[in-house]
């Protein structure tokens, strides 16, 4: 009988510090908020498609005569062209259905990179997209539902008062672009 009510005082004791335990885990686990790391720009640009929403270019040397449609950019062949930056940096130009030509593919793979704390995007190969195969742009008003990037591109074209030259001009072409 002594075993008996010395177990019961034993048992009681431990249920006791046991559910004081189980109480304290349990109110613990209802306070914790999860933490959320937040979302980087590399993360941003990989979560959806991105295409021009606006844009314009500006000769340099030439004046007036613009040779680098920014038109094209959103109401002519090109404005349903979009980007998808993938893993491993790897992207792809999508041309969409409106070709600019009966040669144009429907992708184009190209390699991307953000450097100096997502304050400029490289792109290696996207000349379907950027009027450029290589592409070092400022980029600027970044969040997840789009950006503004900066570039030039260097363009050699025929000389309308002489056809044996070429004139050369560099481009600055700014684009707004939208996630969608």
């Amino acid at each position: 009988m002594k075993i008996l009510i010395s177990f019961r005082g034993n048992f009681l004791y431990c249920m006791k510090y046991f559910i004081l335990s189980l109480s304290a885990v349990i109110l613990f686990a209802l306070s914790c908020t999860k933490i959320t790391s937040p979302v980087t720009q590399q993360q941003m640009l990989r979560n959806g498609k991105w295409k021009v929403s606006s844009g314009t270019t500006s000769n340099r040397n030439i004046g007036p005569k613009t040779v680098y449609n920014d038109t094209l950019l959103t109401t002519g062949c090109a404005a349903d062209n979009y980007l998808v930056f993938g893993a491993g940096n790897a992207g792809t130009v999508n041309t969409g259905n409106n070709k600019c030509s009966a040669t144009e593919p429907n992708t184009q793979n190209f390699y991307w990179d953000l450097l100096n704390n997502g304050n400029t995007l490289v792109v290696n190969n996207g000349d379907l997209f950027f009027g450029s195969p290589n592409v070092n742009a400022t980029v600027s008003n970044f969040s997840q539902s789009g950006f503004t990037m900066k570039y030039y591109v260097y363009y050699t074209y025929p000389n309308p008062a002489d056809t044996f030259r070429t004139l050369n001009d560099t481009i600055d072409v700014t684009l707004n672009l939208s996630n969608y």
